[in-house]
């Protein structure tokens, strides 16, 4: 058994973005044991379409799929071999894409969601979400 988690949030921490600055995204995989999660793979999900989207340090064992744009939502798929349950080594990803003036007033949403061969014991906490505003240069909201 491998008891996965997974969390996504804005890496500067806010709810709000201003226009002109990258998008940057965190995503955490855990796993609280027993056993190691093995043939572990993480799905990820944006509202807009992000054809620059970089992915970036990825841990050790990891390998993440080029970005799949279509329509407004931008999808990735990573995967790893396993996962350590040791409870203290978070495999955490971070996504980074430009912005300009004309994304002022748009909500970015991130879905995220983790599985595994392994079985777990409380798959509620297998997936996240997080929103973050993209506010006009300045940090005005537009309506």
């Amino acid at each position: 058994q491998a008891d996965l988690s997974v969390w996504a949030g804005p890496m500067n921490g806010g709810e709000t973005l201003e226009a002109g600055r990258p998008l940057e995204l965190s995503v955490s995989v855990d796993n609280a044991g027993p056993d190691w999660a093995r043939q572990v793979g993480l799905g990820l999900a944006l509202s807009g379409a992000w054809p620059n989207l970089e992915v970036s340090a990825v841990a050790p064992g990891w390998r993440c799929e080029a970005p799949v744009v279509e329509g407004e939502h931008t999808s990735l798929a990573c995967t790893g071999e396993q996962v350590d349950s040791s409870g203290h080594v978070s495999q955490w990803f971070h996504l980074r894409a430009a912005t300009d003036a004309t994304m002022a007033g748009r909500t970015v949403e991130l879905a995220a969601s983790v599985t595994s061969s392994s079985a777990d014991p409380d798959p509620a906490d297998n997936a996240a979400r997080t929103t973050l505003r993209i506010l006009a240069p300045g940090g005005t909201p537009q309506p």
